[in-house]
């Protein structure tokens, strides 16, 4: 049973646990304001080069608000997409590799990317085994970051701004288990 209760002020426990240099202090204690980063394929390698990926923040903002019903679903619908198209990308890569196989041993390998093995002196067949296996994997990643990153923009706006005005109150309707509500009295009726 899931009970409406009180602040309990998790922000603010695991917020005094962090570093000293993490990015969420520059917000709260240096009054750095986010700029929301705008969908594009620049802004979003900027936010790799930043380190603060789609997944970071999300990790974040899950142990920032772990009761914010929000948080919790894009957290669980997030890396359930995720799992979902690297399993994809698993039976993609091991079809594909079973084809190279065969291919190669009748003496065919197909000539892509063939300036490339010519720079870096590799055997075309090791370069397409090679792509087979991680471009699924980076395609799983990025499709997944694409997909959900308006939602997790917003989600990390909304917390930075709170930061920035040194609000660790826990959201309006944040429910906690009452195994974390001190105030929580089970009433028993016969």
């Amino acid at each position: 049973m899931i009970v409406p209760s009180q602040d309990q002020r998790v922000a603010k426990k695991y917020y005094d646990t962090l570093p000293a240099h993490d990015v969420n202090r520059n917000y709260a204690e240096k009054g750095e304001k986010y700029v929301p980063v705008k969908f594009g394929i620049i802004n979003y390698l900027k936010s790799y080069l930043n380190g603060l990926t789609p997944a970071k923040k999300l990790d974040y903002l899950s142990k920032f608000y772990p009761y914010q019903k929000t948080v919790v679903a894009e957290h669980l619908e997030y890396y359930g997409d995720y799992q979902d198209k690297l399993v994809s990308g698993l039976i993609f890569s091991s079809i594909a590799s079973l084809l190279l196989f065969n291919l190669a041993r009748r003496g065919y390998v197909i000539p892509i990317f063939r300036e490339y093995g010519l720079r870096f002196k590799t055997h075309r067949l090791f370069r397409q085994y090679l792509y087979v296996w991680l471009l699924p994997q980076i395609w799983a990643w990025d499709s997944t970051d694409f997909k959900h990153f308006t939602m997790i923009e917003s989600l990390w706006a909304v917390h930075a701004n709170r930061l920035n005005q040194n609000v660790f109150s826990d959201p309006n309707f944040t429910y906690h288990p009452p195994s974390e509500n001190p105030n929580f009295v089970r009433k028993v009726y016969y």
